[in-house]
């Protein structure tokens, strides 16, 4: 089964994916892939890595799309493309938004991310578009 991970940075996609994932899940996570690659950080990585981590993330949710009936696949996406939300669709997956109200997450924010982490916050919020069609669960 797949379970695409969706909302505004600090909504906490992350988080979910921690909560509900088992062991031998597959959890494609863009910040953790860029931890493994040496990041030193838990967001606003620096560029060489996350370039190479970006690239990575692509691939994994590729190769994961060639063959989810098997296994259970997580996919953290803030901001799913036409073609990601096609390609889900037709993969049958499950979408779970997280988020919270927009104080909430500038408050999550504070302290546990780069001060552009409000402007990205803002930009998502008033940006406003929601994936769809797929079937979804909030949390």
């Amino acid at each position: 089964m797949l379970t695409v991970i969706t909302g505004p940075p600090c909504g906490g996609k992350s988080t979910y994916a921690s909560a509900h994932a088992m062991p031998g899940d597959i959890v494609i996570d863009f910040d953790l892939i860029a931890q493994a690659l040496g990041s030193p950080v838990t967001h606003g990585h620096e560029k060489h890595i996350a370039e190479v981590a970006a690239a990575a993330w692509s691939t994994a949710i590729t190769r994961a799309l060639e063959d989810v009936k098997s296994r259970q696949v997580w996919i953290v996406d803030t901001s799913p493309t036409a073609y990601r939300l096609r390609r889900y669709y037709e993969a049958r997956a499950r979408t779970v938004i997280c988020t919270a109200d927009r104080d909430e997450l500038h408050r999550r924010a504070e302290g546990t991310r780069p001060p552009s982490w409000h402007q990205r916050i803002d930009q998502h919020l008033d940006s406003s578009r929601e994936p769809a069609p797929l079937p979804r669960t909030a949390w």
